[in-house]
């Protein structure tokens, strides 16, 4: 799955790092789901649950949800662990 999907170049990539028991998380995925449903088919929204397994976070590098790691060209391009919000995705994706 790592490879395969959160870090496939075939197009830029957003993976939304999160714990569903985390309220200040959980906040943030009806604004991911947006995202994914607009950008379709120009952008790859994963979203990975840490709650039970951290490994992909770990993989990414990333040690505090929520987060947001952009890849691009099959390479982490950006990592926003402050102020997600829907400007801030496009600008750093660049659609």
């Amino acid at each position: 799955m790592f490879h395969n999907q959160i870090m496939k170049n075939d197009m830029p990539g957003i993976v939304y790092l999160w714990n569903a028991v985390d309220p200040k998380c959980r906040k943030y995925l009806p604004l991911i789901e947006k995202m994914e449903a607009e950008y379709k088919g120009k952008v790859r929204v994963t979203k990975v649950d840490i709650y039970k397994s951290t490994g992909i976070a770990n993989r990414l590098g990333v040690n505090q949800v929520p987060c947001l790691v952009v890849i691009k060209d099959g390479k982490i391009s950006e990592v926003i662990k402050e102020n997600i919000c829907a400007e801030e995705i496009a600008a750093t994706v660049c659609f």
